[in-house]
């Protein structure tokens, strides 16, 4: 393999990599929308949301650029629209974020990073103002959910373009979550691709 080449395979490997964990990233803050309807689950979804303020913009680009590169060295065209309508979906997630940030802590900046706290906060401002937790518990399910199964379709479809042009060893690297990932919003807990490759040895 000439260094161009080796080069040119590091690159795009590398941004698999990196949309790999992203996906990961976006799947286990979806994975706290299946654990019920509690309070206890609204925090923990609020919790999570809030520690996501700073990434999950970037995260949902992680996996967009990688699809729009990998379409582009496949020669296929590439859904634009499932693109758009993930980054839109990730914005969407940070201003939820960045309003549970706000009304959480309410000014008070000892709570700064404290996420469980200011989900506690913001929670409990829902309920002191006779909201309905269900509202925002399912706003958010659908968000999350949505951005979830997206992600995993643009990586699952960006692994077929890298197999492709040979970068990828075997085509839908994804391809094995699929039937065990049926409903994003069930899930509990994200999935551990090295945990994965380890029991399939």
């Amino acid at each position: 393999m000439s260094e161009e080449r080796k080069d040119y395979t590091k690159v795009l490997l590398d941004l698999y990599g990196n949309a790999l964990e992203a996906h990961y990233s976006i799947l286990h803050l979806a994975s706290a929308t299946g654990l019920g309807d509690s309070e206890r689950t609204v925090i923990d979804l609020a919790t999570r949301i809030v520690a996501a303020e700073d990434s999950v913009v970037w995260r949902a680009e992680s996996v967009a650029n990688l699809y729009l590169i990998s379409a582009a060295v496949a020669g296929r065209k590439p859904d634009r629209r499932k693109v758009r309508r993930l980054l839109y979906l990730a914005r969407r997630i940070r201003a939820m974020a960045e309003s549970i940030d706000r009304e959480g802590r309410r000014g008070n900046v000892d709570l700064m990073f404290h996420y469980d706290k200011i989900a506690e906060s913001y929670v409990k401002g829902l309920l002191e103002s006779g909201k309905n937790l269900m509202t925002f518990y399912n706003k958010a399910r659908a968000l999350l959910s949505e951005a979830a199964e997206l992600s995993q379709e643009l990586l699952s479809e960006a692994s077929d373009n890298l197999a492709t042009i040979g970068i990828l060893p075997r085509k839908r690297i994804l391809e094995e979550f699929v039937e065990s990932v049926s409903d994003i919003g069930k899930l509990s807990q994200p999935i551990d691709d090295n945990e994965r490759s380890e029991a399939d040895q």
